[in-house]
């Protein structure tokens, strides 16, 4: 997956370059090139704990959950376990999963549909 990094005022500083398709709850989705993502939303704080908020092993779950958040699909809880669940696969330690999870049902609802 090829992104850009850059700086924008919104704090999505992620642009996909490529397509990203993924399936969720069977049905196949697709991102498409120039979508903005801000990646992991983990607050620098908990970087060297979790990972940084762009990293090879989350940002590809990282931008279809946004995706997911963005447009509303699914219901939120949905998503989150999604993206559990995407994290493990792609060899997030399964403590990190389960943490990045608590976060996200904790913080993440502002975001969701919007």
């Amino acid at each position: 997956m090829k992104v850009e990094i850059n700086s924008r005022k919104d704090g999505k500083s992620i642009i996909t370059l490529e397509e990203l398709h993924f399936t969720f709850q069977g049905e196949w989705y697709i991102v498409p090139a120039g979508y903005a993502s801000d990646g992991a939303s983990v607050p620098r704080l908990l970087w060297r704990l979790l990972s940084p908020c762009i990293d090879p092993v989350t940002l590809a779950p990282s931008i279809c959950h946004d995706f997911l958040y963005e447009w509303g699909i699914g219901t939120r809880y949905e998503a989150d376990e999604w993206y559990m669940d995407a994290l493990y696969r792609a060899g997030y330690p399964a403590w990190k999963c389960i943490l990045t999870f608590i976060g996200i049902r904790l913080f993440g609802g502002s975001h969701y549909g919007n």
